[in-house]
């Protein structure tokens, strides 16, 4: 295995909850983003590096760059918070073939197209499908916002969902 800490489905990735709760819980060296399209877009990478905390080292990177940097060794022993912008995201790093002990959905917000999984986490019909998918392949994948709620296991909505 690595040493990611932490996976997280997070629309608005580097922010008060990661920087006060999650990342004080998990306890990493660095926080990793890793999303093709914010890698290659420079003033999008400067602001989320600037909202970082000064005491955890960044990395903004596509999938394969870091799965090859894991692979690799090059972050040697440091603990790693993993952060996807989105469930889509998050599934093509994993099929490409970033190992994760387990997904956690932390915000994924409402829009006209989603449903809710439960209280904080909405779903398009599109994501309730790749996870589905994944959790049928073993991916363990819950939906815990903050530290202090509750683990919900994503198991626990398959076959309940529907839109509200």
């Amino acid at each position: 295995m690595n040493n990611i800490v932490l996976a997280r489905v997070d629309n608005r990735l580097v922010h008060g909850q990661i920087v006060v709760y999650w990342s004080k819980e998990v306890e990493p060296h660095r926080i990793a983003i890793v999303d093709e399209v914010i890698a290659k877009d420079d003033a999008m990478k400067m602001i989320y590096k600037l909202a970082a905390p000064k005491n955890y080292k960044m990395s903004i990177l596509p999938p394969k760059k870091f799965i090859d940097n894991l692979s690799s060794g090059k972050y040697g022993n440091e603990r790693i918070l993993v952060l996807f912008q989105s469930v889509e995201r998050a599934c093509q790093a994993i099929e490409m073939g970033l190992e994760i002990e387990s997904l956690q959905l932390g915000n994924c917000p409402r829009t006209e197209e989603t449903f809710a999984a439960c209280d904080y986490i909405f779903l398009t019909e599109k994501d309730y499908a790749m996870l589905e998918a994944l959790s049928g392949k073993g991916q363990k994948i819950y939906m815990q916002s903050t530290p202090g709620d509750r683990r919900i296991p994503f198991e626990t909505v398959i076959g309940k969902h529907g839109k509200n």
